[in-house]
């Protein structure tokens, strides 16, 4: 007995201490026992109740001494009772070892008593065999799975324990070792004592003999990670502590999934999120994404002294770390803050490189962590900018970096200069340096006048001065002053002072002399010096006003008549101070000739001109005598657009375009080259005409897939913008070119093609038209490529291929066609299948011809070629025979081929005797007339040889009898190996003397391979391997050896073509197995094959035979290959999927569960082995009434209902799937919750007399019987459905419905629960005015309406306008106001009246706005008025007509320079500056001085909206 329990006490020690990696390595031990347990059956209770001590990872819990023995209960809740026997027989004394295994390295080894148990090589032997490699990583690309794990290794040999004869034998491999007597006979109880180890970690049993057996105690070893899922981000790192507690001698390890990276320090772990290289690629981007959302680490905590393992694992979740400031960041160079804000649930650190720039704080907004991080920045005095990086890091990542830049603050300003000079109207710019060099340069420019006369002097932006003017009673000293715009306290000044300065001379544009005509004009061009003399003014006087006047003011010279005159100009200088002497003067002579120049031009008024048209002037010259009438043509566009209307040197005007944004008259002006002085000007008007409608060439249009045309659109009137716009439906059916029209049919389908008149000038919508285009399915041809040019020589032909394009063109039919371009068609001609033939030669023209390839279904696209016709003169006759043998009366037709090809085929016959045979001079036809020989000749007759022509003899012997001329055989056949063919030989005449052949067999290097019948039967023997399968096949006639025919026999072997299968797929349990049974096609064909596993571990099979063995659970994929001998190229194959499954052997369910109505529970079945391959489950319920709970796939029980009157107990039953015989089942009571409360889903409700709803009720608790019953506090105003809630609503009023609890179960006063109900009269109709109301603009008008009926609880309405621009009518109760006219669109307008309370309920009426008439005139009550300086103008001093015109207050003002004003047309020269500033229909005075003011009406006018004009003085 002794010996099984140390055989025990041995596993018990090894299986104290494994970890997951010896369970398999237990369970064969277990096997083991069990062989063992069956030699000891008879033993005592005490040996059955410690062999549970094998049972996986048990240990010891606790032990009690009780009487007799001892009572240890292990950790799987076991209880073993050892008790002392009764004393027997000493037996023989026998050695009692100990075995147990024991750690090395953290290896656990096999021991006996205490030492290495050892192998023949003298090692010690390993408890369990080592870890295989990891496998390999996945292949690259989108990042790969990770390899599989690699193979286990082999496992360590576990000893085998066998009792031979009362001695103990221990193999391990091929190491036997005898550990000699293991017990006495029939001794004591087998054991003496039980005790604990001082360390608390052990039991040890001591046996009566002195043997032992130690157990484990159980210990409270865990391994806790403080997280379990931590946020990261991509590159972020990480710290994540742990606790090991329960563990002698712990060591923890932690393995990352790639990318990742941990460390493992003493209560930590360190862990590195993948992150993005520097130069990744998109591939390796997305890549390091997939390995990023793949984390995960495994921690392994492992006690070295027990061998027990603890395993964590720790995931991740992806971070958030979102920064909303730019990454760069600007600074006031006087300083500031810098502020980032940041959105993360990660820990990171910020950093900056500067010292400039302060760490003030990071504000939380709250513990989310939405941060804003301050920094402080310092002014910068250093002179330089400068720049800041502030990084914000996790670990070694950065998260987010920023660049702060600061320019450098401005220290010091100097000017240019510090005091100027400047004579009136002379100007003078300063320049502003600011200091340091990368200060903000920028300055804001003043000028101070110390007589409070800025205007004198004035300094632009850029500090450009400017004198405009002296003040003779004050110092003229003014200060200009920079400031720096970065520091409004840093300045700079200069002083600048105005001075006098006097003509001194005058110059002339004069070269003397100057020669006018009678007429002519020239002016002068004075340059008063010097150039900042404070007076610029002349004036002019001629001394023979007789030949040549001077306008004083302006100095226009006009030559009067023949003769000399001097023109004198003066200086006005109005400072001059010298008043002894008179200003300069500059003087020049004029010479008048007799010649006449021009001195009128006449032009018409004004013109209209459409837009696209062009006219020419008619112009006028006087005096018809002038010497020069040529004219120079120029254009001026006041609305700075001149491209719009031009014209060219001899007049002629066009209308290029319209201005919609401004003025469209134009002044085109003709100047007398001759006399430049002299012009006229015409106003031409451009007049835009809309487009009214657009025209196509076609409405309709069916094309194919690929087919392109151009549709051609045509707008009306014929002077308007003919420019249109294309667009299609559907793109994806028609693409059209938005410009051109040319259309693509892309797919089948219908497309309507719309050409929209881009009449940029209209209003209104542009007009436009349409064309429906039906794409059928067929692909249109879009090209025809033929071959290049050739020849032909008379009576040859060529076949031409048209390669046509696409490839998947529906019709690709040609229709082929000739052009001659000698008129002479018939000399070449090209029939339906583009078989082209030379008829003849054209002697006397040209002999080109075009031969064209035309799509039959799509026209327009085509193809030609050029043929030429060559003349090929016959250089040989080749006959078909030579010689021929014929019995007398026999006929025979002999066929001459004449040489070149291209050559004249004409040939004719003729016979050496035609007493012996006979032949047809046209046709060769020979009939043998008499025994005997003849030659015949066949002698070309090539129409075109210049020389003797070419012929060709055969020998005829006519000889008694008739003789065979010609057998027929087919010209190819084909036989597969081991089969035959009839060649069907056919002998002509049929009543020859002899029909016999002989046949032979040549063209290979192996003809035995076939053999032929004197029949004609081919057989094919064999197939050539290594050679060629053609054989000829020749039959000759016996009595006539001259005439033979031939057939091709090709050798086919009959190829596999396919391999099937009965079923693809197959499961099989462990240990099965099957034999496959392929069937290669056609019949016939190799039914050889070859059989191979894609992984044997799962499932063998046997090469040759197809036996299948099943082997571990998984999936393979056995391949069948054709072992075919005859086929060169892969053999062809199937695959049938083989599934090893490990069978379920047994579901463990909770014998009872209770579940409350409404509410789950789980079953959590077990399902045995841990391995099974397919664990899924059927679930069945049964019981009184089963609907009244559920289970789902998952054995998730929910109980439905209560039984009120019945047994409320179920089983449900789970079955598995993969092996129906395996089942297990739970008692299931369902129990119910009493009606504590009930909710509606409405407390007040609002409806129309005649209306229903439905209110739904919810008992509470949720497991509570939903039963209620509805009544009514008032039926006359609303009644209720007892059992559905549905509400009627009888009549107005209020009625309050209650839903009470129906619970059976309540024994008390049930809950409810009440909905106020309120029924109203609804509204059933509106009357609205029946007849359109017309309405002027700015009126306002009443209508009268009824709502319906008089009784309606609420007759409230909402008014609505439905119109192009509805916000310009007003509609409120009874009233309209139109507040406006739309002149581009409608003003018809619908206005709907909606009731309020019953939304359904419309009516509607037509209003139509009408446009009050336009301003026609205005007037000012004065020519002249006077305004202060900030004084508004009063519009009510204007006046116009008529009195109600809409826009009588819409007034638009212009300022122009005083004497200005052209009153005909209504401009003038506008003054620059800010003079006057129109607001709000009127203007303020700005600038003291006088001006003539425009005062024209804001309006939608065709033409020059009315117009006057008032002399404004603007006073201080």
């Amino acid at each position: 007995m002794k010996k099984l329990f140390l055989m025990l006490a041995a596993a018990a020690v090894m299986l104290a201490g494994c970890t997951k990696e010896l369970e398999q390595r237990v369970d064969k031990l277990e096997q083991a026992v069990d062989e063992l347990r069956a030699l000891v059956d008879g033993l005592n209770k005490d040996v059955e109740d410690i062999q549970t001590l094998l049972d996986k990872n048990a240990m010891v819990a606790s032990y009690d001494e009780i009487d007799g023995g001892y009572k240890l209960v292990l950790t799987n809740g076991k209880t073993i009772e050892l008790k002392h026997g009764k004393n027997g027989n000493n037996g023989e004394a026998g050695h009692s070892p100990v075995i147990g295994v024991k750690a090395e390295n953290g290896v656990y080894y096999w021991t006996v008593d205490g030492e290495w148990l050892l192998d023949s090589a003298g090692k010690k032997i390993p408890t369990t065999g080592e870890n295989g490699e990891n496998g390999a990583p996945g292949a690259p690309g989108t990042p790969g799975t990770p390899g599989a794990p690699g193979t286990p290794g082999a496992d360590a040999p576990t000893p085998s324990f066998e009792i031979v004869n009362g001695e103990l034998i221990v193999t391990v491999g091929e190491t036997v070792t005898n550990l000699g007597q293991v017990a006495g006979k029939d001794g004591d109880s087998w054991f003496s004592g039980v005790k604990k180890s001082e360390d608390g970690l052990t039991v040890t049993i001591t046996l009566t003999e002195g043997g032992e057996i130690v157990l484990p105690i159980q210990q409270n070893f865990t391994l806790t990670l403080l997280e379990n899922e931590v946020p990261m981000v991509m590159g972020a790192e990480v710290e994540v502590g742990f606790v090991v507690s329960g563990a002698t001698d712990p060591v923890v390890r932690a393995y990352a999934s790639e990318g990742w990276k941990v460390k493992v320090g003493e209560n930590t772990l360190t862990i590195t999120a993948p992150s993005i290289p520097a130069e990744a690629d998109e591939a390796a981007v997305e890549a390091a994404k997939i390995l990023f959302a793949a984390g995960c680490i495994d921690v392994y905590a492992i006690d070295n002294a027990t061998g027990l393992v603890k395993v964590r694992t720790l995931s991740f979740t992806e971070g958030k770390f979102t920064v909303n400031t730019e990454d760069v960041i600007t600074v006031s160079p006087l300083g500031g803050e810098v502020n980032i804000a940041v959105s993360t649930d990660q820990t990171y650190e910020a950093s900056t490189d500067a010292e400039w720039l302060t760490f003030v704080e990071v504000a939380e907004t709250k513990a989310v962590r939405n941060e804003t991080i301050r920094y402080t920045v310092s002014k910068n005095d250093s002179g330089a900018n400068r720049t800041a990086k502030v990084v914000l890091k996790s670990g070694k990542a950065v998260l987010a970096e920023f660049t702060v830049n600061q320019q450098a603050a401005p220290t010091k300003i100097t000017l240019s200069e510090t005091e100027v000079v400047l004579s009136v109207g002379e100007q003078h710019k300063f320049a502003a340096k600011v200091e340091p060099q990368d200060a903000d340069a920028k300055v804001v420019w003043a000028v101070k006048s110390a007589d409070n006369l800025p205007e004198k002097l004035t300094i632009d932006e850029n500090g450009l001065v400017t004198a405009n003017g002296y003040y003779a009673l004050g110092t003229n000293e003014f200060t200009v002053t920079a400031t720096s715009v970065v520091d409004n306290t840093l300045k700079a000044t200069a002083t600048v002072t105005i001075v006098v300065v006097n003509v001194e001379s005058i110059k002339t544009n004069v070269e003397e002399p100057v020669t006018l005509k009678i007429g002519q004009l020239f002016q002068v061009e004075p340059t008063v010096l010097p150039a900042n003399a404070s007076s610029q003014k002349v004036y002019y006087t001629s001394n023979n006003e007789k030949v040549a006047t001077v306008d004083k003011a302006t100095g226009l010279v006009t030559g009067v008549a023949a003769g000399e005159a001097t023109i004198t100009i003066h200086s006005d200088d109005e400072f001059w101070s010298n008043f002894e002497v008179a200003p300069p003067t500059a003087s020049f002579k004029v010479t008048v000739s007799n010649e006449l120049t021009v001195t009128s031009i006449v032009l018409p008024e004004s013109i209209d001109l459409p837009i696209g048209r062009s006219t020419t002037v008619t112009t006028t010259i006087a005096p018809e005598a002038a010497s020069d009438k040529s004219l120079k043509w120029t254009v001026d566009a006041p609305n700075g657009t001149p491209e719009k209307l031009t014209v060219d040197e001899n007049g002629v005007i066009t209308a290029n375009d319209y201005n919609i944004f401004g003025e469209n008259t134009y002044y085109v002006t003709a100047t007398s080259v001759d006399n430049p002085l002299v012009s006229a000007t015409v106003a031409v008007n451009v007049i835009m005409q809309n487009a009214e409608e657009v025209v196509l060439n076609k409405e309709e249009l069916t094309l194919a897939i690929g087919q392109t045309e151009t549709l051609v659109a045509t707008v009306l009137p014929e002077a308007a913008v003919q420019d249109v716009l294309w667009s299609s439906s559907n793109d994806n059916v028609v693409k059209i070119d938005q410009k051109t029209g040319l259309m693509t049919a892309i797919a089948a389908g219908e497309a309507i093609i719309t050409a929209n008149s881009n009449d940029k000038y209209t209003m209104q919508q542009p007009p436009f038209k349409t064309c429906k285009v039906t794409v059928t399915s067929d692909y249109a041809v879009t090209s025809i490529v033929l071959p290049e040019a050739f020849e032909l020589g008379i009576g040859e032909s060529r076949a031409l291929e048209a390669i046509v394009g696409p490839d998947n063109a529906t019709d690709k039919s040609i229709v082929w066609s000739v052009e001659a371009p000698n008129n002479t068609p018939e000399k070449l001609t090209v029939d339906e299948n583009g078989v082209v033939t030379a008829n003849a030669y054209n002697a006397v023209a040209d002999n080109t011809y075009y031969v064209v390839a035309t799509s039959a279904s799509t026209p327009n696209v085509s193809a030609k070629v050029a043929v030429t016709v060559v003349i090929k003169n016959a250089e040989e006759v080749v006959l078909n025979k030579t010689s021929m043998i014929l019995g007398i009366g026999q006929t025979e037709t002999l066929t001459a081929t004449v040489l070149p090809t291209g050559a004249s085929q004409d040939v004719l016959w003729r016979s050496s005797n035609d007493k012996v045979a006979k032949v047809d001079q046209k046709t060769g036809l020979i009939t043998a007339v008499a025994a005997g020989e003849a030659v015949i000749t066949a002698d070309s007759n090539d129409p075109y040889a210049t020389s003797q022509p070419p012929h060709a003899d055969c020998k005829i012997t006519v000889v008694a009898g008739r003789v065979v001329t010609s057998i027929e055989l087919p010209e190819t056949v084909e036989v597969y190996a081991g089969q035959s063919v009839d060649l069907a030989p056919v002998v002509n005449p049929g009543d020859a003397a002899d029909l016999t052949l002989t046949w032979t067999v040549s063209g290979s290097a192996t003809p035995e391979k076939i053999s032929v019948s004197a029949d004609g039967v081919v057989t094919a023997n064999s197939y050539n391997m290594s050679g060629s399968n053609e054989y000829t096949v020749t039959a000759t006639s016996k009595s006539n050896p001259s005439v033979s025919a031939s057939t091709k026999v090709v050798v086919k072997p009959i190829n596999v073509t396919s391999v099937v299968v009965e079923n693809a797929e197959i499961t099989l349990s462990i240990g099965e197995t099957l034999t496959l049974n392929p069937t290669a096609l056609p019949e016939g064909s190799s039914q050889a094959f070859l059989f191979s596993s894609s992984n044997p571990s799962v499932a063998s099979v046997v090469q040759s035979t197809g036996v299948i063995t099943a082997k571990a659970a998984g999936e393979t994929i056995i391949t069948i290959y054709s072992n075919d001998p005859y086929t060169m190229e892969q053999p062809p194959y199937t695959t049938v999927k083989v599934t090893v499954i490990q069978p379920v052997t047994s579901i463990t369910l909770p014998e009872t569960v209770e579940v409350y109505v409404g509410e789950s529970v789980s079953l959590n079945p077990v399902v045995a082995p841990e391995n099974a391959s397919n664990k899924a489950l059927t679930w069945k319920v049964s019981g009184v009434t089963s609907e009244k709970i559920s289970v789902d796939n998952n054995g998730v029980v929910t109980a439905n209902s209560i039984n009120n009157f019945g047994s409320n107990e179920y089983i449900v039953t789970a079955t598995s799937v993969s092996n129906p015989e395996v089942s297990a089942s739970t008692k299931v009571t369902v129990k119910a919750y009493s009606a504590e409360s009930v909710v509606l889903n409405k407390t007040e409700l609002t409806l129309n007399v005649g209306a229903t709803e439905t209110l739904t009720a919810s008992v509470l608790p949720a497991g509570a019987s939903q039963d209620v019953l509805w009544r009514s506090s008032n039926e006359a105003v609303a009644k209720v459905d007892q059992m559905t809630g549905l509400i009627t609503a009888v009549a107005a009023g209020e009625a309050i419905i209650t839903a009470d609890s129906n619970d059976p179960t309540v024994m008390t006063q049930p809950p409810f629960a009440s909905c106020k109900v309120t029924v109203i009269q609804p509204v059933t109709s509106i009357t609205l005015p029946s007849e359109t109301i017309t309405i002027t603009e700015g009126e306002t008008v009443s209508f009268a309406y009824t709502v319906n009926p008089e009784n309606a609880s609420n007759k409230a309405l909402t008014w609505k306008v439905s119109g192009a621009t509805p916000e310009k009518l007003v509609v409120t109760d009874g009233q309209i106001y139109a507040d406006g006219f739309n002149p581009y669109m409608s003003n018809e307008y619908t206005v709907t009246a909606t009731s309020v309370s019953n939304p359904e309920v419309k009516a509607t009426m037509k209003v139509v706005v009408e446009q009050a008439p336009l301003v026609e005139s205005v007037s000012v009550d004065a020519e002249t008025i006077t305004m202060k300086v900030g004084e508004t103008f009063d519009t009510s001093r204007l006046t116009v007509a008529p009195a109600g015109a809409s826009n009588k207050t819409s007034f638009r003002f212009q300022a122009y320079v005083y004497g200005s004003w052209n009153n005909t047309y209504g401009y003038g020269t506008p003054v620059s500056g800010n003079v006057i500033t129109e607001s709000n229909g009127t203007f303020t005075a700005n600038t003291p001085g006088t001006y003539t003011i425009g005062v024209s009406m804001d309006g939608l006018y065709s033409v020059q909206p009315p117009f006057t004009s008032f002399t404004l003085v603007i006073e201080e």
